[in-house]
């Protein structure tokens, strides 16, 4: 399972991301061979949480001009973001977090959304 959180405390977010969508044997599947096939849609939970989360590090890198004092750390099955920045920054941070919402909404078994008191 995917545990994922966004915080925002004043211009700082994060967003942190931890775990394999899908069962134990299927983590040992690459995200990007996932395929359409019931036993398939944890790999197409993580893609897609994978692609969110990584999208929202290359826009900070990239074409935001509002981030300051980015940071990030990413391996297999741990992303951690964090930025300090204007109203863009804070932007990118809830669009993260509403895709990732959504994939929480429709795949509550692979996908789990900390609230505020858990994190």
């Amino acid at each position: 399972m995917i545990t994922a959180a966004v915080s925002s405390k004043g211009t700082r977010h994060t967003l942190t991301m931890r775990g394999h969508a899908g069962g134990i044997d299927r983590a040992e599947i690459p995200c990007a061979a996932c395929g359409t096939r019931p036993d398939d849609w944890g790999n197409l939970v993580c893609a897609a949480a994978s692609a969110l989360g990584q999208s929202l590090l290359a826009y900070l890198q990239m074409d935001c001009q509002g981030a300051e004092k980015l940071q990030s750390h990413a391996r297999d099955g741990d992303l951690r973001v964090t930025c300090t920045g204007g109203a863009d920054v804070a932007a990118a941070f809830r669009l993260t977090e509403t895709g990732l919402r959504q994939l929480a909404a429709t795949y509550p078994e692979d996908i789990h959304i900390k609230n505020e008191k858990e994190q």
